[in-house]
């Protein structure tokens, strides 16, 4: 398993670059690759998230719309003092 999230980890990390740099294509298919390996993981999905939102454009995404709105906009749990 560890070897599995390491190459998750290392897909993400050359799509945050790729994302950094404004080069969509390239930081969907890593993230894409990453979630080849899982498909639940969740910084995965809010990656794909975040291109579909520069691109402003969640339907091209093409993963379930439901799953990666439900990780950018679910409640945000705040504390108050």
């Amino acid at each position: 398993m560890f070897g599995k999230s390491k190459k998750i980890e290392n897909k993400i990390k050359t799509g945050d670059k790729f994302l950094r740099d404004n080069k969509l294509v390239e930081a969907e298919a890593a993230y894409r690759e990453a979630l080849l390996l899982d498909d639940q993981n969740a910084e995965t999905l809010y990656s794909l998230g975040c291109v579909a939102n520069k691109r402003n454009d969640f339907a091209r995404v093409g993963v379930s719309d439901a799953k990666i709105l439900a990780f950018i906009l679910r409640p945000r749990i705040t504390v108050s003092y």
